[in-house]
C-alpha cells in the first residue's frame, strides 16, 4: 500500500500508537475495497455497468495506488486486465471510449493509462503500446480545447471548470509519464479558470455563472497548480476560500469529486491543516464503508468505491 507508514522501530508513545491504529484501519479498508472492485471485474477486465471505461480506469487507479502495477504486485493481473480493456476501447482519433463517452470519461481513462505508462518501465513492449495510446489521448484533449481555454462534455464546447479540471489531471499525469503536453494548452486552461474566479476567491462553474462552491474551488486550486501557476495570486485566494468555507456534506452528489481534488490540494499544505483534514475525512468515509468493502454513491457502487480509495490513498511526499 502507498498509505503512509510509521517506522517499525518508532517509539510506542500514545500518539504514535493511535497513528498506527489509524493506518491499520485504513489498510484494512483499502484491502476490502480493492477486493470488492476485483470481485466486480468482468472477464474482459471491465468494471461497472455505467460509464464503464471511466469506472474501470478509476478502479485500476485504486489498485495502482495500493502499489500494484501492470507488471508486478499481488493485483498485477487485475491491473493489466483493466489497462488492456481501457486501451481496447480507444478510437482511432484517440478518444476513450471510441463512441458515446464524454470528456470526463476520456480524462479518467487517460489518467489511468498515463499512470500505467509511468510504472511500466521494465516492460518495453507494454511501454511502446502505452506511449502510443497516451500520446493519442493527450492529442485529443489538446485538440478538444475550446478557443477560450476550457473543456466541457464534448470536444470544442465552451468550457466549465469541472471538466477542465479533469483534463488537467490527465495532462499532468501524461507529463509525469514523459508525454509532451504543449505549454500553450496549459496556459490557456489556467487563463480560462481565472475568468471563473469570483471576488471572494472561490470559483463558479463557468465565467460569470453564479456563486462559488467549495467543490469547484478545490478542483481549480489543484488545476492552477498543475497548470504551472503555483505562485499565482489566484491560487492563494482559492486556498484562503477553502480554508474558511466548510466541506460539502458527505452525502452530497459531488462530495467524492470534491474530496479527490481537495486531497491533492492538502498534500501541498504545511503544518497541521493537512493531517486534520485527512483524519476527519477518513473518519467520515470509513464510517460509511459497507460490509462487502464498498461505498454507495449516486454514480454507482464501483465508482464510489474506487473514488473513495483514491481519496484515502492521497498521502505521502509533498508535491511542491
Amino acid at each position: 500500500s502507498t498509505l503512509a507508514r510509521l517506522p517499525a522501530d518508532a517509539p510506542s508513545v500514545p500518539g504514535e500508537r493511535a497513528a498506527r491504529a489509524e493506518l491499520s484501519t485504513l489498510d484494512t479498508a483499502e484491502k476490502n475495497a480493492l477486493a470488492y472492485l476485483i470481485a466486480q471485474q468482468q472477464p474482459d477486465g471491465s468494471v461497472g455497468r455505467r460509464y464503464t471505461v471511466a469506472v474501470t480506469a478509476l478502479s485500476g487507479l485504486a489498485m495502482l495506488g495500493a502499489g500494484d502495477t501492470p507488471i508486478k504486485g499481488p493485483r498485477q493481473k487485475e491491473v493489466a486486465a483493466a489497462m488492456n480493456f481501457v486501451r481496447s476501447r480507444q478510437g482511432r482519433d484517440g478518444h476513450l471510449p471510441a463512441t458515446g463517452g464524454s470528456m470526463y470519461e476520456h480524462a479518467f481513462a487517460t489518467l489511468f493509462l498515463a499512470e500505467c505508462l509511468r510504472v511500466s518501465g521494465a516492460d518495453m513492449e507494454a511501454v511502446a503500446k502505452l506511449e502510443v495510446s497516451v500520446a493519442k489521448a493527450v492529442q485529443l484533449i489538446v485538440d478538444a480545447q475550446h478557443h477560450e481555454g476550457g473543456w466541457r462534455y464534448q470536444p470544442g464546447q465552451p468550457g466549465d471548470v469541472s471538466s477542465t479540471s479533469c483534463q488537467l489531471l490527465a495532462l499532468d499525469a501524461a507529463q509525469r509519464a514523459e508525454i509532451k503536453v504543449p505549454k500553450a494548452t496549459l496556459d490557456k486552461a489556467a487563463a480560462f479558470l481565472i475568468t471563473c474566479q469570483n471576488g471572494n476567491g472561490g470559483f463558479s462553474y463557468m465565467p460569470a455563472a453564479g456563486v462559488a462552491s467549495v467543490t469547484r474551488t478545490a478542483a481549480c486550486a489543484n488545476s492552477l497548480f498543475v497548470a504551472g501557476k503555483k505562485d499565482a495570486k489566484e491560487l492563494g485566494k482559492a486556498r484562503e476560500f477553502l480554508r474558511v468555507h466548510p466541506a460539502p456534506e458527505i452525502s452530497s452528489a459531488h462530495y467524492l469529486y470534491y474530496a479527490l481534488f481537495m486531497s491533492r490540494v492538502m498534500a501541498r499544505d504545511d503544518g497541521k491543516a493537512e493531517e486534520t483534514w485527512r483524519a476527519e475525512t477518513a473518519k467520515a468515509l470509513l464510517a460509511r464503508q459497507r460490509d462487502d468493502g464498498s461505498w454507495l454513491g449516486p454514480m454507482g457502487q464501483e465508482y464510489a468505491t474506487a473514488m473513495t480509495c483514491l481519496v484515502l490513498q492521497a498521502r505521502g511526499p509533498k508535491d511542491k
